[in-house]
């Protein structure tokens, strides 16, 4: 929305410019002509045509530079997403995996006693595998955090 209202308001300038510069110009050679226009009041209308041309050309400047950093915003929000992705699929697999630890457990424990080292080790990797769990659930966050205030910074 930012860049179509510079791009009409670019659009704009130049025809004002434009008017302004066939009226400027009209204004010169009929006073001119009729001897009712001083070199300094030439110089006035000449010096505000060069400056719409400036003004113009700056808006036009910093729309590119804009649609420069909207597009380098959007291959970062592209490449977040991807890596959100692969970021939920370890958490899923994680998640996977600490569920078949849990019911292994609950399986072998009435069927045969568990020597209290290798309980302690599935315990261990249980506690493990929810910590991952933890860390990539709270990566995922901080990352769609991050995303949300990048994509905030750009709109404003």
């Amino acid at each position: 929305a930012q860049i179509s209202d510079l791009t009409s308001e670019i659009k704009r300038l130049n025809d004002l410019m434009k008017d302004q510069q066939e009226v400027s110009k009209a204004q010169v050679d009929n006073l001119s002509s009729e001897n009712k226009i001083s070199k300094d009041e030439e110089a006035k209308l000449s010096a505000a045509n060069d400056k719409l041309t400036t003004d113009i050309t700056t808006l036009q400047n910093t729309l590119e530079q804009q649609n420069k950093q909207l597009a380098h915003s959007k291959q970062q929000n592209t490449e977040l997403i991807q890596h959100n992705n692969e970021l939920t699929q370890q958490n899923t697999l994680l998640k996977v995996q600490n569920n078949e630890l849990s019911l292994f457990t609950q399986e072998q424990s009435p069927q045969a006693t568990i020597a209290s080292d290798t309980e302690a080790e599935l315990t261990a990797e249980i506690d493990r595998l929810r910590l991952r769990e933890t860390e990539l659930t709270e990566e995922v966050k901080r990352l769609n955090d991050q995303r949300l205030e990048e994509l905030m910074g750009v709109k404003r």
